[in-house]
């Protein structure tokens, strides 16, 4: 067996300046002696090892530094005291008996820290979704929602349009109808020829004439104007009809809440205010007729 003088170090490292021997770190075997002539590529050198040895020592790199003298940089991967008792260099080919070798590798783990037991299976974990994602299905939602809303509205106000022109079908043209309800008005009611009536009696007339008057509007523009309030039926005739907004939107509007005004509890209706509320509307149907459009 060849002499030869080997000594292990783990050098410090910039990030680990202890000496320390632990797994994974790094060492360097200076071996001195009569080395014969290898001829493999040093990335080839390695230890003879048995199977169960095969972590115990890994070559990371062979320097030669000298004729005699061989630098083996490499690790151990497994914990606890070694002993060889003749250490095995070979190229494959060519063998150095390096002689005895004895190291101690220490765990990385802290002694004083008792080791933690891994945790068993655990079922399938749920994967947070970002809020973002969150607020943008809500919108979706919201927005289809309210899509079918307005679909199933619509359908609902057609079909009740329907009715309404069902019960108010007549032979007669709308402004035609609205006139013939004016006389009768006018007829059943002593306000319009002795001017003289109670506010209970001058609000009845009121209610009576309004109905009238969107009972032509039904039937002209074809909306539900008995069911919608004040602003949507402006807004929408205003969409439909803008030249005939344009023109009488303000008084059209006005006559609205002259209404609206009749219907509270507490209001005083004069015999004076139905007979200008009566003339207005006559003026404002004739108008809304005439400016309406070919089937309103």
């Amino acid at each position: 067996m060849a002499a030869f003088d080997c000594h292990l170090e783990v050098p410090p490292h910039p990030q680990n300046p202890s000496t320390d021997f632990t797994v994974g770190r790094e060492f360097v075997l200076t071996c001195m002696g009569p080395f014969p002539a290898f001829t493999g590529d040093p990335s080839s050198w390695h230890f003879e090892l048995t199977p169960e040895q095969s972590h115990d020592l890994k070559i990371f790199e062979v320097r030669k530094p000298g004729s005699d003298t061989l630098e083996i940089h490499g690790t151990s991967y497994t914990v606890g005291k070694h002993d060889f008792k003749n250490l095995v260099l070979t190229d494959g080919t060519t063998k150095a008996e390096l002689g005895p070798l004895q190291f101690e590798v220490q765990s990385v783990l802290d002694p004083q820290q008792p080791q933690q037991e891994p945790y068993g299976a655990i079922g399938a974990m749920s994967i947070p979704i970002p809020l973002l994602w969150w607020i943008l299905m809500l919108a979706v939602f919201i927005f289809l929602a309210s899509t079918v809303g307005i679909f199933l509205r619509h359908r609902w106000q057609q079909k009740k349009l329907r009715e309404r022109m069902k019960e108010h079908d007549s032979a007669l043209t709308p402004l035609v109808e609205f006139h013939q309800n004016l006389r009768r008005l006018r007829r059943q009611n002593d306000l319009f020829t002795t001017l003289q009536a109670s506010p209970t009696e001058s609000a009845g007339v009121v209610r009576e004439l309004e109905k009238f008057f969107r009972v032509f509007v039904l039937r002209r523009f074809q909306v539900p104007a008995l069911e919608w309030g004040d602003r949507t039926l402006l807004r929408v005739l205003t969409r439909t009809h803008p030249a005939m907004m344009e023109e009488k939107g303000k008084e059209f509007s006005g006559l609205l809440k002259e209404f609206a005004s009749a219907r509270a509890p507490s209001a005083k209706v004069q015999a004076q205010d139905a007979l200008q509320l009566a003339d207005q509307s006559r003026m404002i149907a004739e108008f809304l007729d005439a400016k309406g459009g070919k089937n309103g």
